[in-house]
């Protein structure tokens, strides 16, 4: 009886495996959105957001940083915790809903200096009598490009204010009116920047250059404003249509009413030609304006010309930003381009990434970079350029995992990569191992690194590093899991085929199966499964690591991880070694 039992689940998946590799189906198939689950907070993370102060999120001329990264991922984290749990206190007694009321009432006060406090310059706005322009207020200043590591925070936070009816009631008519506001001139702001069709090579400032196809932290956040904007007016229909309702006349004038002059003043400086109908910005690059809906041009190297669009739907925006992303195979040694043998980027104690190998290293380890004409070995691989595109990813996935739309096609994949890109991002800048040594413009990187016991580093924390660590390690990568296939030849008929699993600290022990494969044109030759349960106190494990013999020309090699035979839920994307002739 066991032995039928047997034979006919194997005649099942010889059956199945024939129908996804030859009929079309996606092996990578989405998964069902997983229920949130309320996170548990260190009281001294709390203590840490209640006690942030308010800053204003002004992002000047010369980005003059301030405190706003470090500020807006604490309004985030503070934005996160009370959808979760509006009553959370600190060990002082303070609300986190309360905490966050009040950094939203001070964000949209409005004008609130007008003369020139400590030096200070606004934005480079003097009259000729040498008198400020402008006096300076607290709002995000949605000026593009990089801008965006500090608007996109204050967005996904907005957004979670808006859908927690028990914080969004705390706040008055008047504060409600202006964070509708703000949340409107972020994407109109955003639109123009990132739409499909637009191709822009200054950001608002008309000062300050790049364009689409630059690296991560140039879009990511921009992206992910939409993505807020989605959920803050209730979907793509009502977010197209304020786009396509957008006045210029009527935003200047309501920045008037409001005294949000962070704003104007790039409003102002892009003009209301280019951002209502579009045209040639100060840089050359095509602008098509902000008053047509809403599409994102993929940057994930399809190899596809042009770039497939990718609709106004939050999942299928971060999957495409999270592909672009976390795209390259771990190395802990990066080689320039002019000289190969020159190592560029390092772990400064000469250890190997735990995750080497692997798919999923952030992209701004291993790129192309603006100081290849000056020493700079042609490539760029900084531990801070990572830091600032995945200060959007992290809060972006926490908004998605919260309101239930962590789901969809590839999302295993998504997940896998997330999970191994910000992990070896995490070891890379350990003190443990020395920090990070690379190379950005030409120049070496200083060191970036945590301190394992406080972590402490003044560059990451000013940038808000304890914030989005945290909330990775408490929600986003808390249950995430890791599964990857892979399938090398390495003689002239044998295959190793290769399954690695890692994870944080699963709820729960996890079952793996694994399937291999061998086809001869539509004919399968033969079959194994492995199934194997993953403590769920395991961080890592080699699930599979098997030689193939190949008989025949032309054999074909299919791996599949799944969850079980019977559920079939694919648990990383299948791998596949085609045409083998030997």
């Amino acid at each position: 009886m066991y032995l039928k039992k047997q034979i006919s689940v194997m005649l099942a998946v010889f059956m199945l495996i024939g129908a996804v590799a030859f009929v079309g189906a996606a092996p990578g198939a989405s998964a069902a959105a997983k229920t949130p689950v309320a996170p548990q907070w260190d009281q001294s993370f709390i203590d840490l957001a209640v006690g942030t102060g308010t800053n204003s999120m002004n992002v000047n001329l010369n980005h003059e940083w301030n405190s706003t990264m470090k500020v807006s991922q604490a309004i985030y984290a503070l934005a996160l915790m009370s959808y979760y749990n509006p009553e959370l206190k600190s060990t002082g007694g303070k609300k986190v809903s309360d905490r966050l009321v009040e950094h939203l009432n001070f964000l949209v006060k409005g004008i609130v200096r007008t003369t020139a406090d400590d030096d200070i310059v606004i934005n480079g706005k003097r009259d000729a009598d040498g008198s400020l322009r402008y006096g300076l207020s607290n709002e995000p200043a949605a000026r593009g490009w990089i801008g965006n590591w500090i608007d996109n925070s204050i967005a996904q936070a907005l957004a979670l204010a808006k859908n927690k009816p028990e914080v969004w009631s705390k706040l008055s008519d008047s504060t409600k009116e202006r964070c509708d506001f703000i949340m409107k001139y972020m994407a109109v702001a955003a639109n123009y920047m990132q739409n499909y069709d637009a191709k822009p090579n200054m950001d608002l400032s008309q000062a300050y250059s790049g364009n689409k196809w630059w690296e991560p932290n140039f879009q990511e956040g921009e992206v992910h404003e939409l993505i807020a904007a989605y959920y803050y007016f209730g979907g793509a229909a009502a977010v197209n249509k304020i786009l396509d309702d957008f006045r210029y006349d009527d935003y200047i004038e309501k920045m008037d009413a409001y005294g949000f002059t962070n704003v104007k003043v790039y409003f102002e400086l892009t003009g209301k030609a280019l951002l209502e109908n579009g045209g040639r910005d100060a840089g050359g690059g095509t602008v098509v304006g902000a008053r047509r809906p809403f599409t994102y041009e993929d940057l994930s190297g399809s190899n596809i010309w042009p770039n497939k669009k990718v609709p106004y739907d939050p999942y299928q925006l971060y999957r495409s930003t999270a592909l672009r992303n976390f795209k390259n195979t771990v190395q802990s040694k990066i080689y320039g381009m002019k000289t190969p043998t020159t190592v560029v980027g390092y772990i400064v104690d000469g250890s190997i990434s735990p995750y080497e190998g692997l798919m999923g290293m952030c992209s701004e380890f291993k790129t192309k970079d603006g100081g290849q004409n000056t020493g700079g070995q042609g490539i760029r691989t900084s531990a801070g350029y990572v830091s600032d595109s995945i200060r959007s990813s992290i809060p972006t996935r926490a908004t998605l995992e919260a309101l239930g739309d962590w789901k969809g096609d590839g999302i295993n994949d998504i997940e896998s990569r997330m999970y191994v890109g910000i992990e070896d991002f995490l070891y890379k800048v350990s003190s443990a191992h020395g920090g990070y040594r690379g190379k950005n413009k030409g120049e070496t990187v200083t060191n970036f690194y945590i301190d394992s016991e406080t972590g402490e580093h003044t560059s990451l924390v000013d940038q808000g590093f304890k914030f989005y660590n945290n909330i990775w390690r408490t929600t986003a990568g808390k249950n995430s899991f890791a599964a990857q296939s892979q399938l090398s030849k390495v003689s002239g008929n044998t295959v190793t085929a290769k399954v690695s699993a890692y994870n944080l600290s699963l709820t729960q022990n996890k079952p793996i199966t694994i399937i291999t494969a061998v086809y001869n044109g539509n004919r399968m030759k033969s079959i194994s499964t492995t199934s194997v349960t993953l403590d769920k106190k395991t961080t890592s494990k080699s699930v599979l690591n098997t030689s193939i013999p190949l008989t025949s020309q032309n054999d074909q090699v299919k791996l599949f991880v799944w969850d079980s035979l019977s559920g079939m839920q694919p648990l990383a994307e299948s791998a596949e070694i085609s045409n083998m002739v030997y």
